[in-house]
């Protein structure tokens, strides 16, 4: 089965195996400085900073523990049934994190584009099976890519989508664009259009409309934080350690921040300025994802920084902090609790060796109650409905629900991944991709019920 390279984030490879802290080395790093950066970046870095009044984070020894989640009791029969439940729900509007159950769903694929979410854009803009937006504009040239591009931003999404949603509950949308989206930078390949027009009409007329709360995030920032398509384009990893692109990550989050202020309700939004962080992609999602000591000090420095922004500019909104596969009780203890952020995990269970379909309402249930940090909110950004082995038709209900109503009892809330899919690679059991990732397409197969409630939960 051909992976999409966004699904290939998958924490299930850390939540489904009891996973204990590897001894760490001395960091062997003192003062103000990175070890992984020179002098001269240092110094870059200490004058974007200075003007927020943050400095180098270096404080990577406060990290928590690994996720640890103990899931042997699950049933080791893959045919077994669950005595499903029915709870009652009431789908609310943000108010704030501390109070908030999100039942979203992702608009991936739209802004920032993926080949195996929408391969036809690909294929039908000229350069199929190219691996990203990058490699796509390189191919076809700025301007025949440019048009492929608007026309996707006008007709992928439409509110016609978003009164579709609403029909089942939906109160949260979680929506990636890229950096390009929002500046122009040199030798970039990504396009730089009108992302901005296309996404303040879904937007305001989502809030407007049914009061959503709207997760606006950065799948990619300059340099690429994750070696993937998403990160910039395959390849690409020079975010980290580099004072040029972190300057232009900055930029970029003050024209998020624009956006913000001047749309018809600021405070429906989250700030979510990077999404599945890695320096070294041999570890992408294990609990390695993020190096120590160094790269954890600079993406905590990266995170300060945002939030210090958010909170010079609109005082009380909220940050949302990526845990980075890590787990959330990871990075809970360079935040205060009073700080305004949720983070944001994203649990899978497509790639994890040794899951049924039957085992993920077991597993869900107690995967939830154990994420939580205490005293800190934490927000499902992606899931979705695959399993590894034995995916079938019957059992997309409990297994939604289940995974819905435990992320709504023990955390914030979700968003699932994603709104439109695609991709028609086959899976484990009966049918395709665009049975188990399709959000729209669930609604009109009768397994999200209108309202969004929950009668087939197994917690």
């Amino acid at each position: 089965m051909k992976i999409p390279a966004t699904l290939l984030a998958t924490t299930a490879l850390a939540a489904i195996t009891s996973v204990s802290a590897a001894p760490i080395a001395d960091p062997g790093i003192l003062g103000n400085l990175l070890g992984s950066i020179s002098q001269a970046t240092n110094q870059a870095l200490s004058d974007i900073l200075g003007s927020l009044g943050i400095s180098i984070q270096n404080n990577a020894w406060m990290k928590g523990p690994y996720w640890s989640i103990d899931t042997s009791k699950h049933s080791n029969d893959k045919n077994a049934k669950h005595a499903l439940k029915s709870h009652p729900v009431n789908w609310k509007k943000f108010q704030g994190w501390d109070t908030f159950s999100a039942h979203g769903s992702n608009l991936g694929a739209w802004l920032a584009v993926e080949n195996t979410l929408t391969p036809t854009l690909f294929s039908n803009g000229g350069a199929p099976g190219v691996p990203d937006e990058w490699t796509f504009c390189q191919t076809v040239g700025k301007e025949a890519c440019g048009k492929v591009l608007e026309n996707h931003y006008a007709t992928f999404i439409t509110t016609a989508d978003i009164d579709k949603l609403a029909t089942v509950g939906i109160n949260t949308l979680r929506i990636t664009t890229t950096y390009a989206a929002w500046i122009d930078v040199p030798g970039s390949w990504l396009h730089h259009g009108n992302q901005q027009q296309y996404l303040r009409t879904i937007t305001n007329y989502a809030i407007s409309r049914y009061g959503m709360h709207i997760v606006l995030g950065l799948h990619s920032l300059p340099g690429g934080v994750n070696w993937l398509d998403i990160g910039e384009a395959f390849g690409h990893l020079d975010w980290w350690y580099n004072a040029t692109n972190f300057d232009y990550s900055m930029q970029t989050v003050d024209k998020v921040l624009d956006f913000v202020q001047s749309s018809v309700a600021p405070r429906q939004f989250t700030v979510s300025p990077i999404n599945e962080p890695c320096d070294d992609f041999a570890n992408f999602a294990t609990p390695n994802t993020v190096s120590y000591p160094d790269g954890v000090n600079y993406l905590n420095t990266y995170m300060k920084a945002v939030y210090a922004k958010i909170q010079k500019r609109l005082p009380g909104n909220y940050l949302m902090v990526s845990d980075a596969f890590m787990g959330p009780k990871y990075w809970a203890p360079f935040w205060s609790k009073s700080d305004k952020i949720a983070f944001d995990t994203h649990l899978y269970f497509f790639a994890a060796e040794g899951v049924y379909a039957n085992f993920i309402p077991e597993i869900t249930c107690g995967q939830a109650a154990a994420t939580k940090p205490d005293g800190f909110n934490v927000f499902v950004g992606e899931f979705s409905l695959q399993s590894r082995y034995n995916n079938t038709f019957a059992r997309r209900q409990e297994v939604y629900q289940s995974q819905v109503y435990s992320f709504a009892k023990y955390l914030s809330g979700s968003a699932f991944w994603t709104a439109k899919f695609e991709g028609v690679n086959p899976v484990d059991g009966e049918g395709t991709q665009n049975d188990y990732w399709n959000f729209l397409k669930l609604i009109d197969d009768g397994i999200v019920l209108p309202g969004g409630a929950i009668n087939a939960s197994y917690c």
